[in-house]
C-alpha cells in the first residue's frame, strides 16, 4: 500500500540541520574497511542507501564501533559475503561488485525492484576483461560471482557516458591490487566527473598513489591503505533541496557547516541559484539563501544530474524559460526522473517539454483544489515534490514518501521544523 503524507504549506524560514554527505560516507565506508585498524569516520551519513554499503562490508567481517559522533575500524575485511542486499543503493551496487569480484567467490549481489533497472554492462565487460566470470540479468542485477579476479597490471579503457560510479568502482578496486600499475582511459563524454574526481582524492588520503590527466588514470596499488580519519562533509545533494526552497517566494534558509575541502558535485547548486537571481551570501563555511526577482536559467547537468528533480522546481517559479539539459542518463536512476517530474508537474498544468536529456520549462502553474503528487518510489523526487508542496495553496499529497530515507531520514523532520 502506497504511504502518503500531506504537505505542510507556509513560508521555509530558519537554519537547516543538514545531513551528512552520502556520497562521501560510501566511499569512506569502504575505504576504512581496507584500512589499518584504528581508522575513523566521523560524521557519518545514516541514509539507508548508505547502511547498504555498511551492512555489505560488515558481511566481509568489517567492524565498525560507534564512539558517539564517530565509527572506528576495530577490524578490516577478513571473509567472503555469500549475499549481499544493496536494498535501492546503486552506489553500493557498483562500488560492491568490483570488492566482490575480488574477495567474494559466488556471492549474489541483488536489492529493490529500481536497482533492477540500473545499467551495469560497462562495469561487468571491464570486470570480464579481467578475469571474472559473472553471471546477470542482461547486464543487470541480480548479479553472481562465480569467479574472481586475476590482480595484475591492467591498460583499461571505460566508457563515461553512462556512470561515474563504474569508473569510481574500478578505481577502488586497482588500488587493492598490491605494487601493481593500472591505467585506465576513460572514454569521453565523461558525466559526473566530480564524483571520480571525489573518489580519487579519498584514495589519495590514504596512501594511494594516483594521477589523473585529462581522461587518462595511473595508481599504483597498497596490500592495505594507510591508518587515516574521515570527516564527513554536510551533503550538498541534500541541503540542494533547501538552498532551492530558500530562494522561492517570502523564503529564507541558512546552510551551515560547508566544508569544500572534498569535491561534491552538487554543491554547483550555488552558482544556478544565483543565475536564476536568488540572493546567495557566503561567510566562512555558511551559506544564506533568500529569495529576490527569479529569472530563467540553461544548466548543464552533465556533472550534477541529480539536482534535476529541485531544478525543475526552482524553474516553476522562474519567469521565462528554463532549460534543463545534458543529462540522458536521468532515465536510469531510482526512476525515470525527467519522466517522473514531467507527469507531476503537468498535473498542476506547468509548461514544460520532456527531452530526451532534460526538460524545457516555461515558469508558472496553476492552483488546484486538491493534488496528489507521486514519488514514484523515489527520493529525490520525493522531495522536490515537496518543496513545491509547501508554496502551494491547494490540498498537496505525495505518494510513498518514506522513499527519502534513502538519502535524508530527517527531510520531513526538517521541512516541518522549517514551514512557518
Amino acid at each position: 500500500m502506497s504511504e502518503k503524507i500531506t504537505i505542510n504549506q507556509g513560508n521555509i524560514q530558519g537554519i537547516l540541520n543538514a545531513p551528512y554527505s552520502k556520497s562521501i560516507t560510501h566511499r569512506a565506508l569502504i575505504l576504512a574497511g581496507f584500512s589499518k585498524v584504528g581508522t575513523e569516520i566521523k560524521n557519518m551519513s545514516t541514509g539507508l542507501d548508505v547502511l547498504a554499503t555498511k551492512n555489505a562490508m560488515e558481511q566481509m567481517g568489517v567492524i565498525y564501533e560507534k564512539y558517539g559522533s564517530k565509527y572506528i575500524i576495530k577490524n578490516n575485511i577478513s571473509k567472503e559475503a555469500e549475499h549481499i542486499d544493496c536494498d535501492s543503493s546503486g552506489t553500493t551496487l557498483r562500488l560492491m561488485t568490483s570488492i566482490s569480484a575480488f574477495m567474494n567467490l559466488n556471492c549474489t549481489l541483488s536489492g529493490g525492484k529500481s536497482l533492477n533497472i540500473r545499467p551495469m554492462k560497462d562495469l561487468i565487460s571491464t570486470l570480464e576483461f579481467m578475469g571474472a566470470e559473472i553471471n546477470s540479468d542482461n547486464y543487470h542485477a541480480p548479479i553472481e560471482i562465480k569467479g574472481l579476479i586475476k590482480p595484475d597490471s591492467y591498460d583499461l579503457i571505460i566508457n563515461g557516458d553512462k556512470s561515474s560510479q563504474f569508473i569510481s568502482s574500478i578505481l577502488i578496486l586497482t588500488s587493492l591490487f598490491e605494487d601493481m600499475e593500472t591505467k585506465i582511459t576513460i572514454r569521453e563524454p565523461i558525466i559526473s566527473k566530480p564524483y571520480i574526481d571525489l573518489t580519487i582524492a579519498m584514495l589519495r588520503k590514504v596512501g594511494v598513489s594516483i594521477d589523473m590527466t585529462k581522461n587518462n588514470i595511473k595508481l599504483i596499488g597498497k596490500k592495505r591503505f594507510e591508518k587515516n580519519t574521515f570527516e564527513i562533509p554536510i551533503d550538498m545533494s541534500s541541503s540542494a533541496f533547501f538552498i532551492v526552497a530558500g530562494a522561492l517566494p517570502g523564503n529564507s534558509i541558512i546552510i551551515r557547516e560547508y566544508n569544500r575541502e572534498l569535491p561534491q558535485a552538487d554543491a554547483q547548486i550555488i552558482e544556478i541559484v544565483k543565475e536564476a537571481g536568488a540572493e546567495v551570501i557566503e561567510v566562512d563555511n555558511s551559506i544564506n539563501v533568500k529569495y529576490d526577482q527569479l529569472i530563467g536559467f540553461e544548466a548543464d547537468l552533465s556533472n550534477c544530474p541529480d539536482l534535476f528533480p529541485i531544478l525543475c522546481i526552482l524553474g516553476v517559479f522562474c519567469k521565462g524559460k528554463t532549460k534543463l539539459y545534458n543529462a540522458p542518463h536521468l532515465k536510469y536512476k531510482e526512476s525515470n526522473r525527467i519522466k517522473s517530474m514531467v507527469d507531476n508537474l503537468k498535473l498542476i498544468d506547468v509548461d514544460i517539454e520532456e527531452k530526451n536529456d532534460g526538460v524545457i520549462i516555461h515558469g508558472g502553474f496553476n492552483e488546484k483544489k486538491s493534488v496528489e503528487f507521486e514519488s514514484y518510489e523515489d527520493h529525490r523526487i520525493a522531495m522536490a515534490m515537496s518543496i513545491l508542496g509547501t508554496q502551494m495553496k491547494s490540498e498537496i499529497i505525495l505518494n510513498n514518501w518514506e522513499s527519502v530515507k534513502d538519502s535524508f531520514p530527517t527531510f520531513f523532520d526538517e521541512l516541518n521544523r522549517l514551514v512557518k
